[in-house]
């Protein structure tokens, strides 16, 4: 996991990517699960993600540990920055 956290530093988008991808390994998120989260799925304030689940799969409430919430920031800052008009935290960077 070390080493695919790290080849995101050479993504174009590192800040968006490294975030998704461990959120994706902490959750066991499905790639179309995570593109389905929207914005308020994502709780920092009480540190938790809201997993809906497909497949016929279990929906929880899973909660965010440190680097999680460190990695959704920094994030989120950045999403800002670019005012996406969608309700998905992970949109594309041009």
């Amino acid at each position: 996991m070390e080493r695919l956290i790290e080849a995101t530093k050479d993504s174009r988008n590192k800040v968006r990517d490294r975030c998704l991808v461990l959120l994706m390994f902490r959750h066991g998120l499905r790639v179309s699960e995570a593109c389905r989260v929207k914005l308020d799925q994502v709780d920092t304030e009480s540190r938790v993600l809201h997993v809906a689940r497909l497949k016929a799969g279990l929906s929880t409430t899973q909660p965010l540990r440190g680097d999680e919430l460190r990695a959704i920031g920094a994030w989120l800052k950045e999403r800002a920055r670019i005012k996406p008009t969608d309700k998905t935290p992970f949109v594309p960077v041009r």
